[in-house]
Formats: structure tokens, C-alpha cells, sequence
């Protein structure tokens, strides 16, 4: 069981309350996680990402890999453009909270005071051919890389063709299911288990 309490919604860009952000790891994941889950001593670990990316550029750069194959519970495949777009917006949907999050992003404090406006082409560089997702920071971020995993990525929030335009922040369920990356699917995770 997962909370006694009801969530208030699915969309993982307006979840910031405990009891709504802990299903939203269970629907969908992000480049990096935590493990052991909810113990002392937990780590970061890869997650959608190959591998924790070392910073460069003096601590303001960290480039990602995304794992080739990972598919949405759709059938989607997950593409670098996703994060970027389910970062944009969520700015749109909640500025107060993304920008105290992810306003350090180049791009970051001007998606925070125009979300509407929200543009993070500079501080998130996504390469779907390469499969990688380049985070510029305006200034060293010593806790970026646990920023990094506090946004799973859902498709009917960012993905393509018919569910990739935007949605109403109460409205997740596409077509009668939630899609996502999530623990409910059976595949590899942190190199162990089965891969679809």
C-alpha cells in the first residue's frame, strides 16, 4: 500500500505534497533514483539514465544517457525531448515550485517570472538520435543531481503524436489508463531483473 490518503492528482508537475508525489515514482521514473527506496543511506543510482553523470564545465554542465528501449505503458518510447518538455511544462502550471527547484537551469528564472513564455532550449539540450539530455546550470549546484530524479516523466504529460500536446493538470488517465515508466512494469532496474 502506498498511502491511506488519496492523491490529489497524477500530473507530476503539480505534485509536491507527500502523499501525492510517492505514487507519481510508482507511475513513472526519473533519470535518477534513490536505493534503497525510502531507507537510511540511500544512494542515487541510475534510473532511466545509462549512469550518474559527473559534472563538468566547473560543476554547471551534467550530461545524461538515456537508457535505449525504455517504453511508456503505451508502447512510446521514451525520447531526451520528454524531460524537457515535461519540465517547460510544468514552469507553465506551477512557477513558484519549479523555479525553486529547477530555476538554477540556464532559462530557469525567466520560465519562473514568465511561465507562459517558458523556453529551457538553453538549459536543457536534448539529442533524441543520441539519446542524451544535457542540463546547463547558471551557477554550480552541489544538489542538482537529486533534483535530477524528483521528476518522473509521464507520456500523457509530454509524449508524441496524440498524447504529446498538452493536458489539464487534473487529467493524466489517457484513455482509461495512466501510463508510465513505473515499477508496475516489468523490466530491468538498477541492471537486475527482466527488460522487455
Amino acid at each position: 500500500m502506498l498511502s491511506l490518503y488519496k492523491p490529489a492528482t497524477l500530473d507530476s508537475a503539480v505534485a509536491y505534497d507527500y502523499f501525492t508525489a510517492t505514487p507519481l515514482h510508482v507511475l513513472g521514473d526519473g533519470l535518477l533514483a534513490f536505493e534503497p527506496l525510502g531507507l537510511t543511506n540511500a544512494r542515487l543510482v541510475p534510473d532511466l539514465a545509462e549512469a550518474v553523470p559527473v559534472a563538468t564545465d566547473d560543476g554547471r554542465t551534467y550530461t545524461f544517457e538515456l537508457r535505449p528501449g525504455i517504453r511508456y505503458s503505451t508502447g512510446e518510447v521514451v525520447v531526451p525531448a520528454d524531460f524537457r518538455r515535461a519540465l517547460e511544462r510544468g514552469f507553465r502550471l506551477d512557477p513558484f515550485n519549479h523555479g525553486d527547484i529547477y530555476g538554477g537551469l540556464v532559462g530557469g528564472e525567466a520560465c519562473a517570472n514568465m511561465p507562459r513564455r517558458c523556453d529551457l532550449s538553453k538549459g536543457i539540450v536534448t539529442d533524441d538520435a543520441s539519446g542524451t539530455i544535457t542540463f546547463n546550470l547558471v551557477a554550480p549546484d552541489p544538489d542538482f543531481l537529486a533534483r535530477a530524479r524528483s521528476q518522473p516523466v509521464l507520456p500523457g504529460l509530454v509524449a508524441g503524436d496524440a498524447t504529446r500536446r498538452e493536458c489539464r493538470s487534473d487529467r493524466v488517465d489517457v484513455q482509461g489508463r495512466t501510463p508510465g515508466t513505473g515499477r508496475s512494469r516489468d523490466r530491468r532496474r538498477y541492471g537486475r531483473g527482466v527488460r522487455r
